[in-house]
């Protein structure tokens, strides 16, 4: 528990404090959001805002999950490393984040309000949807259990309702 306490400060802490630069700099290069035509008039006032920021979310996250488990490691040696559901769940949260990046770089760099197509972004989320299915169905923990594997202590606490 104490470790996901760490993770979460980690990572907000990660994320208040390169936010603020990130937005600057997007700003400064002008990695804004297009606005088609065609739209609202309200949405007008959205040309420019910066995108991307999921960015600095992903990696508070990540820097927060290694890092308390480094801390933690540091303060007592013989605690557990990183878990095999905790790195399919950072492979998922890192994966979609990359085909959201994509989405948003291709929005950018061809300056239109359009990034990926609907089936490319489909196949590139089944495709890490895919990766994490089969992930937890692999790499048993000391007792045998996979990280998709039902959990003992449901079944047991079920049996004796």
């Amino acid at each position: 528990m104490i470790g996901i306490t760490i993770a979460a400060g980690l990572s907000l802490i990660i994320s208040m404090v390169l936010m603020p630069p990130l937005i600057k700099l997007l700003y400064r290069f002008k990695f804004g959001q297009e606005v088609r035509d065609d739209g609202p008039e309200g949405h007008k006032t959205k040309q420019g805002t910066p995108t991307m920021g999921g960015i600095v979310i992903i990696l508070g996250a990540v820097v927060g999950y290694f890092g308390s488990h480094l801390l933690l490691w540091a303060i007592q040696p013989a605690a557990s490393g990183p878990t095999a559901s905790g790195l399919l769940v950072m492979f998922l949260f890192v994966g979609m984040g990359c085909v959201g990046f994509l989405d948003d770089f291709i929005k950018i760099y061809k300056r239109r309000s359009l990034g990926l197509r609907s089936g490319a972004k489909m196949v590139g989320q089944a495709v890490i949807g895919v990766g994490f299915a089969y992930g937890v169905t692999q790499f048993p923990n000391g007792y045998g259990y996979t990280p998709a594997a039902p959990s003992c202590r449901s079944s047991a606490t079920s049996d004796r309702r």
